[in-house]
């Protein structure tokens, strides 16, 4: 996690936020209580099987320009973060920046398509 953070830092600019998927913020927690998340963050919902949850984060989330999407502790649910649901979801509101992994974090940086304000149900 700390190599996804200082990736973070080294790149963002004034106005970005950290959104943390649900398995994230025990960790995001501690790093925060030390002084090491470069910006303000969010905790994602708990994952539910049709990813429905997703949907009312990314809500939360097309009220930023740019995302920092912070994803670590998916070990038996990666496919409704990566494929099903989730980047799915968030691909449709927003474009992606860039991104950083290491072999246990990833980041996706995003910039949210002010337009497409989520009004329903999920595309």
């Amino acid at each position: 996690m700390k190599p996804v953070l200082r990736y973070i830092k080294r790149n963002a600019v004034p106005g970005d936020i950290i959104y943390a998927n649900f398995a994230s913020c025990p960790a995001l927690k501690y790093y925060s209580e030390r002084k090491l998340v470069p910006l303000p963050w969010i905790c994602g919902s708990p994952p539910k099987i049709n990813g429905s949850n997703f949907f009312k984060d990314v809500k939360v989330l097309t009220h930023y320009s740019r995302v920092w999407v912070v994803f670590s502790h998916v070990y038996n649910l990666p496919s409704i973060y990566y494929g099903t649901s989730f980047l799915p979801i968030l691909n449709h509101y927003g474009t992606l920046i860039q991104s950083f992994q290491t072999q246990s974090a990833k980041t996706f940086l995003y910039k949210m398509k002010p337009e497409l304000k989520p009004q329903g149900k999920t595309p």
